[in-house]
């Protein structure tokens, strides 16, 4: 298998929901329903995924998390903050504390280490 990797981007998104997101919950079930399908994809392929978190969902989405911990393994968790806003717009100081904040609540939450964080601008 050549040396692929995959990002998975809005992981426990829960706010902040575009229409088109919308429509894709009522298609296709929700975000979590949808992530396991395609992750039974990946798995079953041995494909590793790069899990983009977005940390104010964590304690929303408890069955996702120890879904996402039984499987640490096959995932390398990174962060996309800490909700699903546009950082750019915020003040340094703001955007320092709310992203310290979301690394920590992710490290904790799966014993791992954040090493980068990806925005979309």
């Amino acid at each position: 298998m050549p040396n692929i990797e995959i990002r998975n981007d809005d992981i426990f998104l829960v706010r902040e929901l575009t229409l088109p997101m919308k429509k894709a919950i009522i298609n296709y079930g929700s975000f979590f329903e949808q992530f396991k399908k395609t992750d039974e994809f990946f798995e079953r392929h041995n494909i590793p995924l790069i899990l983009v978190v977005l940390a104010d969902g964590i304690d929303e989405c408890p069955e996702w998390v120890e879904y996402i911990k039984k499987r640490l393994y096959r995932f390398r968790i990174e962060m996309h903050g800490h909700t699903h806003m546009n950082y750019r717009n915020q003040t340094k100081e703001f955007g320092y504390k709310h992203l310290l904040e979301a690394k920590e609540k992710i490290e904790k939450t799966f014993g791992t280490k954040v090493t980068r964080w990806y925005n979309t601008f």
